[in-house]
């Protein structure tokens, strides 16, 4: 039996509709992605995603991958009530608020966020950024 979300979700996961799609653990994430399409007798495409864990493991300079709760803590956020953690909408919640911050914190220091290749870009303006993983200008 065929489960009827792959048709709207494989565009989606492709990059071809929509924005990148952003996960803590992007490589975990995509295998299984990947590992459930397959069961499902569907190919996947290749996935187009940026890793949060690896963009927040390299601002606060730590030399092994953080966990989600390591980076919220360093990061000074705490989890809004009903956002348990390895819980998917906790997590991702957990997630674009941890992403919002760094970008945030880079901009009051007056740095610029750009993502490595294959990650989503933060364009920045002399007092604004674009954020291409939300589609927001923060100021």
């Amino acid at each position: 039996m065929q489960c009827d979300v792959w048709p709207a979700l494989l565009p989606l996961l492709s990059g071809t509709q929509g924005p990148r799609l952003i996960s803590f653990n992007a490589d975990f994430d995509a295998r299984v992605l990947r590992n459930a399409a397959q069961r499902q007798g569907l190919k996947v495409p290749a996935l187009s995603m940026t890793c949060a864990m690896k963009l927040a493991t390299s601002y606060f300079e730590r030399d092994y991958w953080l966990s989600l709760e390591e980076a919220l803590a360093l990061a000074d956020i705490t989890r809004a009530p009903g956002q348990t953690a390895h819980r998917a909408v906790g997590d991702a919640a957990a997630t674009v608020a941890l992403l919002h911050r760094l970008v945030d914190a880079e901009i009051a220091q007056g740095g610029i966020v750009i993502g490595r290749k294959g990650d989503s870009r933060y364009v920045v303006a002399r007092d604004a950024v674009n954020c291409e993983a939300c589609n927001v200008k923060h100021y």
